[in-house]
């Protein structure tokens, strides 16, 4: 796949969208996917096969059912929060299997059932190690600058033999395994990070101080099929 029409690229071209209470303190993110209103879709040029967002019922609550079949897309969270004051990220997810065995670290393996990502602001006045006329060309092809930078959360097989690696598409988004392998399907997972910690983990500086959130379910590599879900995502302050 070409790196420009990647979905992992293709997401770091999005404009991140303004927050009503941007310079007035964020309030904390709390998503138990009640509804998708909070959320826009997200579909990537040159692949026709969209992935499925839907909210169906367990136990008497809603939560995220993600689909794919040789597809890719995502859904982009409409807010945006400040990661120093917001710095705690849980979630809770299930998957019913995984979609392939290829390596994740290389493109024809970068497929995953589910993925949760932190996508960062970028600045024009503080470009940092991304690269001033990478992002200008940028803007110039898309209207916008795109995000700086992304954490990429994902259930991965036991070919991810990293916690941490660079996304084969590109060196912008880091890809930090909480799952690996089948031994764990069909079980809700639980996970709580620290985004400035993982950050500095994943990049070896510190993180933009605007972000945004997006899940996704892409198979479009593999032209395998997927089924995971989401139970919440939560976006808090340090504990």
């Amino acid at each position: 796949m070409n790196p420009w029409i990647g979905p992992a690229l293709v997401v770091l071209l999005l404009p991140i969208g303004p927050s009503s209470a941007w310079g007035q303190g964020t309030p904390p993110i709390v998503e138990d996917f009640d509804s998708l209103g909070a959320w826009e879709d997200l579909h990537f040029p040159k692949i026709p096969r969209h992935s499925e967002f839907a909210i169906s019922m367990e136990d008497g609550r809603g939560v995220l059912e993600l689909r794919s079949d040789g597809s890719a897309s995502a859904k982009v969270y409409r807010g945006s929060f400040d990661p120093y004051e917001l710095s705690r990220l849980s979630w809770r997810w299930r998957i019913d299997g995984l979609p392939h065995d290829e390596d994740p670290s290389r493109k024809e393996g970068d497929d995953y059932a589910v993925r949760i990502y932190v996508l960062f602001e970028y600045d024009p006045d503080n470009p940092g190690s991304a690269g001033r006329v990478r992002y200008r060309l940028a803007k110039l092809l898309y209207g916008a600058f795109p995000p700086h930078s992304t954490l990429n959360f994902v259930w991965a097989n036991d070919r991810a033999t990293r916690d941490y690696f660079r996304n084969p598409f590109t060196d912008r988004a880091a890809m930090i395994v909480r799952d690996r392998g089948a031994r764990n399907a069909g079980e809700w997972r639980s996970h709580e990070i620290d985004i400035v910690e993982e950050y500095r983990k994943a990049f070896g500086e510190d993180p933009p101080h605007r972000a945004t959130l997006a899940v996704m379910a892409d198979t479009d590599n593999t032209g395998t099929r997927s089924r995971a879900w989401i139970d919440f995502i939560r976006v808090e302050g340090p504990r």
